[in-house]
């Protein structure tokens, strides 16, 4: 997923890491749920409401930086008084070209139906 574009910015640049975090930072309310997917297999009332957290950034190789995030899923028991939640930690792969354009790596899951299941 192409998330935009980071001007004046190069491979070698001492600041390149600080520079790609504070970029992903500003737009992770656009790839989250991407990160996030499907949480059925958790629980059908399974959510994640706040989003990803990033938690770290850096270099795997030139051009590629690994992405380490967390997020915390709930599931409202209202009636039972048995909420649950707990955390996730991800890790997904950020790449940055020499013109410093910023694509990341987003899960592919394929919408499942009833029929799928059988």
């Amino acid at each position: 997923m192409y998330l935009g574009k980071i001007p004046n910015i190069t491979q070698d640049d001492p600041d390149v890491i600080a520079k790609l975090q504070t970029f992903i930072e500003s737009c992770v309310d656009e790839f989250s749920a991407g990160l996030i997917g499907d949480l059925s297999h958790i629980n059908l009332g399974a959510e994640c409401s706040a989003g990803i957290n990033v938690e770290g950034l850096h270099k795997i190789t030139e051009g590629e930086y690994q992405l380490n995030y967390s997020y915390t899923w709930f599931i409202y028991n209202g009636c039972a008084d048995m909420d649950e939640s707990d955390s996730v930690e991800g890790a997904t792969v950020i790449y940055m070209s020499d013109d410093g354009d910023i694509d990341i790596k987003l899960l592919e899951v394929e919408a499942r139906n009833t029929i799928d299941e059988f």
